[in-house]
């Protein structure tokens, strides 16, 4: 190639060949710094490849980022969902609770006012019994004096019963003029004012007066006050002195009286001896 440049230069004019040539060493002579710059073009290149990698990879990283920053938003809305749902059942459930809970808040007010009702009727009971008791304390008082005067009535009639045994013991007299004498103590001490018989089974009441078993539980059907006085009938207390008392002096007794208080006796089957 060099030698047809050459023929063909060896027919141009000397001077036109003398410019190539000087212009052909010019060249040559730029070839080391041509070789430089494109040896610096390269590795500019190769820079920007570097840097077009790092680029390439930062991109990379970015797009990884930007998923994993999707995914974990993702998952963030997923939980705000069902913290949401939470939430709501929870709220539901509150509302339900808070619902029961004025219900209650109504029962118990209801069972407070009825409460508060049943206090006062308490109240208003617990007064009438204070009344009732300070009432039994008076009858308490008034039994404790009677049962003073009956022991001491017990007592007058024991010793009653203890002189007339003395009398029939001591006493001189006839056996006539004693049946005599007890057959009128019976008669206007030891009957009882009811059947008019001589006691039997015989109770002191309250009052003092006293009376045949038989014959005042059957007055106090129709009446609660004594059939002599008229005091109202709180107590009334069996007189074993005075039934034995009668029972050993009956069979001293005239035939007549004897058979005729047997026939009583019968006739009552005496149930308050098996009692006393």
């Amino acid at each position: 190639m060099n030698m047809g440049v050459k023929q063909a230069n060896a027919h141009q004019p000397e001077s036109k060949q003398e410019c190539m040539e000087c212009q052909l060493e010019e060249e040559t002579a730029q070839l080391p710094n041509l070789k430089e710059e494109l040896e610096s073009k390269m590795a500019q290149i190769n820079i920007l490849q570097l840097e077009i990698e790092v680029i390439k990879a930062d991109h990379y990283a970015k797009e990884n980022k930007q998923q994993q920053v999707e995914e974990e938003w993702k998952r963030r809305q997923e939980a705000l969902a069902r913290g949401r749902e939470r939430l709501i059942v929870e709220l539901n459930g509150a509302k339900e609770a808070l619902k029961q809970k004025d219900l209650m808040n109504e029962y118990w007010y209801s069972a407070l006012m009825e409460k508060e009702e049943q206090n006062s009727q308490t109240e208003s009971a617990l007064e009438e019994t204070n009344k009732q008791l300070e009432e039994m304390k008076e009858l308490n008082s008034l039994l404790k004096d009677e049962s003073i005067k009956l022991k001491e009535n017990m007592n007058l009639q024991k010793a009653t019963c203890m002189s007339l045994e003395s009398v029939l013991a001591e006493s001189a007299i006839t056996k006539r003029e004693v049946l005599e004498s007890v057959s009128y103590v019976f008669e206007n001490e030891l009957q009882c004012s009811i059947c008019n018989e001589l006691f039997i089974c015989a109770v002191i009441l309250n009052c003092s007066h006293t009376f045949c078993k038989s014959c005042i539980d059957q007055w106090k059907k129709s009446k609660r006050n004594c059939p002599n006085c008229r005091s109202f009938i709180t107590s009334e207390t069996r007189v074993l002195v005075l039934d034995n008392f009668i029972e050993k002096v009956v069979p001293n007794l005239p035939d007549d009286l004897v058979k005729s208080r047997a026939k009583v006796v019968q006739e009552r089957k005496a149930p308050l001896y098996r009692k006393s």
